[in-house]
């Protein structure tokens, strides 16, 4: 048993410790049951959220996971992120957070053509129904001969082509005249002699908007025919005409709706082709333009009616001929939009 004066010198330098007083146990513990009330009311908060949106978080009441913050405890989350699937991994690419797919692209535009079944006949209308087109996007469709040399690909005529704007997309109709000739280049490769054959073998070629490549292009087998149904151009009067006078202007073989040209022109074709030999009374040079009273539509059976069209007057004129001076030089003819395109012509005679 050690001194009595060695005990007493260690109880002065360490005196025993006051007890916690009873009201302060009392305030930790009732602390320490909200702590625990509010974590459990947390953990039902993030189980029903969870519920809603496929998230869950993770909450837990082990004192490992407590840290000290302003005197008092709180619960840190896990630091790991979320998860959006069971297997805890993240978004798919492309996938939303409610799993919803990715928008898809717009669907590219198709063509279905009515009345080429078998054998299509020498002015034979056929329905053509365009679905997955915008409003505003042009359409031409063409008759091809195809099957030329690889120079010259396919041949399209857009002499009796048909174009539109669709009006109300994403579908639209149009009708098609087809024909058993087709308006193209016969010449052999770098040359230039422009006018009539059999479309054979023929395709027919549906574009829309800007695409390089065509919509459609389907095979068309075009019935034999000894009269070839091609434009033709009457004057009424038929003359002699006076210079400088009127007359009415009458066309038939067009393409219903085609938008062509009037005007007067050269009898002989300009060698090499270039630009449309044919002069247009109100000074216009391309049948294409809109607006012009020489720029008509073909009625819906392919023929057109142009009263009171001037005719010219003594000496060279725009044409760079004498039409008074020379007669049949010139003639009333019916271009396309594309240049020396002259689909038909009356031969004038000024004598009158």
């Amino acid at each position: 048993m050690p001194p009595v004066d060695d005990v007493l010198a260690d109880l002065a330098a360490h005196p025993p410790a006051q007890p916690t007083p009873v009201g302060v146990i009392r305030g930790r513990a009732a602390r320490r049951v909200r702590r625990r009330r509010l974590v459990t009311g947390a953990a039902v908060a993030v189980v029903v959220l969870a519920a809603g949106v496929g998230v869950g978080l993770a909450a837990t009441d082990d004192p490992g996971a407590e840290v000290v913050a302003d005197g008092g405890t709180s619960t840190s989350a896990d630091p790991s992120p979320p998860s959006s699937g069971a297997d805890g991994g993240g978004l798919e690419p492309g996938s939303t957070a409610a799993g919803s797919d990715p928008i898809a692209p717009p669907p590219e535009p198709e063509a279905v053509v009515d009345g080429d079944e078998g054998g299509v006949g020498d002015g034979d209308t056929l329905l053509i129904t365009l679905t997955g087109v915008a409003t505003g996007e042009p359409v031409t469709v063409s008759q091809c001969r195809t099957g030329g040399s690889p120079e010259q690909g396919d041949q399209c005529s857009s002499a009796r082509g048909r174009g539109l704007t669709v009006q109300d997309g994403p579908e639209t109709q149009l009708t098609f005249t087809a024909f058993h000739d087709v308006f193209v280049n016969l010449a052999p490769p770098g040359g230039y002699d422009p006018g009539w054959a059999p479309c054979a073998p023929c395709v027919l070629v549906i574009r829309v908007g800007d695409r390089q490549e065509p919509v459609a292009r389907l095979p068309m087998e075009m019935d034999p025919t000894d009269a070839p149904i091609r434009p033709q151009v009457t004057l009424d009067p038929p003359g002699p005409l006076a210079p400088g006078g009127v007359a009415t202007v009458r066309a038939s073989g067009l393409q219903p709706g085609a938008v062509v040209g009037v005007g007067w022109c050269p009898t002989v074709r300009l060698q090499g082709g270039g630009d449309d030999p044919c002069t247009y009374p109100d000074g216009r040079g391309n049948p294409a333009q809109e607006g012009p009273s020489t720029a008509v539509p073909a009625a819906d059976d392919g023929t057109l009616v142009l009263a009171d069209f001037p005719l010219p007057v003594a000496g060279p004129g725009e044409v760079g001929l004498d039409c008074v001076a020379e007669p049949g030089a010139c003639g009333i003819g019916v271009a396309a939009d594309d240049a020396a395109s002259v689909l038909a012509l009356a031969p004038l005679d000024l004598t009158g």
